[in-house]
């Protein structure tokens, strides 16, 4: 699986949270927010862990065990929530962070606070379009969007978007185990690392497009 992120940061022009909500259920909220102005912008493609091969060989294959937490029998997801993370180094390959949490903010390298992270399916502000390459080789597209209002996501030491496993991804409070399975080092146009600083005068619009591809 290959993923790739883009990030913006953009002046929420004295709007609220209530008005990007009306704007959804009106269908404008892609004009809003094209219309806003873009203060920071990051984009770049995740490095997926090797979790997801031994993931992927366990339940696709019935492959033998696995590390802890990606051994759940039944209702895990890889795909289980995008979380906004204070992380300063590259990603490696290896990387592994267990967390034992209730609360699906509470990841130990999360910016903490009311928002930080966003489900998969439930939490995008938009269906997710699935579809095959155009190119003509057997791989698959899906494409997630996620917004964080001006009261969700705040903190000045946003290094790192994550992408979490989750033993239950549709919950949000409750005894779950997640576990990092994708990462990306927020960085700038030219390459370099940067922190974004989301203040409750911001929204946040996150992408990813991960492929699925056969070899």
């Amino acid at each position: 699986m290959q993923g790739h992120f883009s990030v913006e940061l953009k002046a929420a022009r004295g709007l609220r949270d209530e008005d990007f909500r009306k704007a959804r259920r009106e269908g404008v909220l892609d004009a809003l927010l094209r219309d806003l102005e873009t203060e920071e912008r990051a984009e770049g493609g995740n490095l997926v862990f090797n979790w997801l091969s031994a993931f992927l060989f366990r339940y696709l294959f019935s492959g033998p065990d696995i590390t802890d937490p990606f051994d759940i029998d039944s209702g895990n997801g890889y795909l289980g929530c995008i979380n906004l993370g204070v992380t300063d180094s590259d990603p490696t390959y290896t990387e592994f962070t267990n967390n034992y949490v209730e609360d699906i903010n509470a990841m130990s390298d999360s910016i903490g606070g009311s928002g930080a992270s966003k489900r998969f399916i439930e939490d995008q502000i938009e269906t997710h379009l699935i579809k095959k390459e155009d190119d003509g080789r057997e791989a698959i597209l899906c494409r997630s969007r996620w917004l964080w209002l001006p009261s969700e996501g705040v903190s000045s030491n946003i290094r790192s978007l994550s992408m979490y496993y989750a033993r239950d991804a549709d919950a949000t409070a409750g005894y779950t185990e997640r576990a990092r399975g994708a990462r990306l080092r927020l960085k700038n146009q030219a390459g370099l690392p940067i922190i974004i600083n989301k203040t409750n005068k911001h929204v946040l619009l996150a992408e990813y497009v991960f492929t699925l591809a056969s070899v």
